[in-house]
């Protein structure tokens, strides 16, 4: 089984980077569930999507971000393949990360348009933190990542073939219920 995993959100913490730099920057205390708007322009009137993007280019962003561990523990020894987002830069940067952190995931990238349904999933399970991302796609299984928070773009989808986890534990519980489910049609040959 493929597995068709977001970056930002999912497998490091970049909400949590990028909001520590505008802290910083703003000489602000904000939390992350302070966050409405995934420019994070409601924390701050100086805030603006031109400069949430270079902040993602930057080298501070890629030298602090930090890597969700248990994420990686859940996806050690699978067939993973990183979905992601960005402009140029970030996807150069981003590129040079998971080369250095994760050699064996392999990489499929959009630039901009943030369209993922590009991607042929259908042979897997696609994580991912932003809702619509697993709206557009094609993949077998999906699994919206909510991270314990309730955002605009992590809303949770009525009526449809997504599974909803707070955090990787869940992942990981969904995954190992699929696989005991998977065994056992095999055994019983359905």
């Amino acid at each position: 089984m493929k597995y068709f995993v977001d970056f930002d959100d999912t497998i490091v913490f970049s909400k949590e980077e990028i909001l520590n730099m505008l802290n910083n920057k703003f000489s602000m205390d904000k939390d992350v569930k302070e966050i409405k708007k995934w420019d994070f322009s409601n924390l701050h009137s100086g805030i603006n999507p031109a400069m949430i993007e270079k902040m993602f280019e930057s080298d501070e962003f890629w030298d602090n971000v930090k890597i969700n561990e248990y994420a990686v523990s859940v996806l050690f020894g699978k067939d993973v393949y990183i979905c992601s987002c960005g402009s140029d830069i970030n996807l150069l940067k981003k590129k040079k990360f998971i080369e250095e952190h994760f050699p064996k995931f392999k990489m499929m990238f959009t630039r901009h348009g943030y369209d993922k349904k590009k991607f042929n999933m259908s042979d897997g399970i696609q994580i991912d933190d932003v809702t619509n991302f697993l709206i557009e796609t094609n993949a077998n299984k999906k699994i919206l990542l909510k991270n314990n928070c309730e955002f605009e773009w992590n809303y949770t989808p009525v009526n449809s073939d997504i599974y909803v986890a707070n955090d990787w534990y869940d992942i990981e519980k969904i995954i190992e219920w699929w696989d005991f489910i998977d065994s056992k049609c095999k055994k019983f040959g359905w």
